[in-house]
């Protein structure tokens, strides 16, 4: 839907002695663009991710002809998982 950029959703109310939720953001990027809407594109995100709060939880998911799911969290040893766009995957 064209006319829809964002999703966004309310988390249900938790007991009160909880803690709160985290924010939770994921970022869906489009990479089979031309090379000057990358950079565009580059640019974009680095200024949201200066307006997401420090706790926030991030994810990101690029996709063109193959899907990334990067993971985020760890700095130390990176990961990123790939899916081939033509092959069929089970659930599990």
């Amino acid at each position: 839907m064209q006319d829809y950029t964002t999703l966004e959703y309310v988390l249900p109310e938790s007991s009160p002695n909880a803690e709160p939720a985290k924010p939770i953001f994921l970022l869906l990027v489009d990479t089979a663009v031309p090379s000057e809407e990358l950079v565009e594109l580059k640019d974009s995100l680095q200024q949201s991710l200066s307006f997401i709060p420090a706790d926030a939880m991030i994810g990101l998911i690029t996709y063109g002809k193959m899907n990334y799911v990067h993971e985020l969290g760890f700095s130390e040893c990176p990961k990123c998982f790939v899916f081939k766009g033509d092959k069929e995957y089970t659930p599990k």
